[in-house]
């Protein structure tokens, strides 16, 4: 199978509570991925590559490639049956060690499965649950989708299902940071519109957001809630 190649473009305000102060950020990630199906027997197998990530803090700040990141990011992923997202082996270590598995879990929001035929009215679902690290903290993220493919639609003379995803994520995890053990639990939700070509082509979708992290430790408490706004694009 050729490689496909798609955008994922998030826009974020972050409110930050620190026991009584308040700070509010902005910020926004352009992640580029290209991947295909491995050759070979089950199971299924995706290889990849991130082949641009860039960042921009604040509205007057330009995007960048963050400072320490040696591009293209290599990735592999390994199907594990119906209804599971594919696992990707970097997002399984729970040291931290890895910098870069938080970038190539971005592959997630690309990646579906939708069942044949698809006509309007259909459903499915896919889960996993992973390793992701925030802060030096690993969280362990469990998350579940549900999509509805509402309508059929023509784009540019190709056909294309107008599908729903539905995300839910749970996220819990404990570490230290200055000394202090710090406890960290949060969830969110994201509803997307995505345009799926019926013909395999890369798919479009816009959508949006919110996910809320509460850390608690001896010494401080913090809640941050980050509302998004995601783009998928295929350049």
């Amino acid at each position: 199978m050729a490689p496909r190649t798609q955008q994922l473009v998030i826009t974020a305000r972050l409110v930050t509570e620190t026991d009584s102060l308040v700070r509010e950020d902005t910020l926004q990630s352009a992640l580029t991925a290209e991947w295909a199906v491995a050759p070979g027997d089950a199971p299924m197998r995706w290889v990849g590559r991130i082949t641009d990530f860039r960042v921009r803090v604040g509205a007057l700040d330009s995007a960048a490639v963050p400072a320490d990141l040696v591009l293209p990011l290599r990735f592999e992923a390994e199907g594990v049956g119906a209804g599971a997202q594919p696992r990707l082996p970097e997002s399984e270590d729970a040291t931290c060690a890895d910098a870069n598995a938080a970038i190539v879990n971005g592959w997630r929001e690309l990646w579906l499965a939708p069942p044949s035929p698809l006509s309007p009215g259909t459903t499915w679902q896919d889960s996993a649950t992973y390793t992701l690290c925030r802060d030096g903290i690993p969280l362990r993220v469990h998350s579940v989708r549900t999509y509805v493919a509402e309508s059929a639609t023509l784009r540019d003379g190709a056909a294309h299902a107008a599908v729903v995803r539905r995300s839910r994520v749970m996220l819990e995890g404990t570490g230290v940071q200055f000394g202090d053990t710090v406890r960290v639990i949060g969830g969110g939700s994201s509803t997307v519109r995505l345009l799926l070509p019926l013909a395999g082509t890369a798919m479009t979708g816009e959508g949006e957001g919110v996910l809320t992290l509460e850390l608690r430790g001896r010494r401080r408490a913090q809640r941050l809630t980050q509302e998004s706004v995601l783009e998928i694009r295929a350049p």
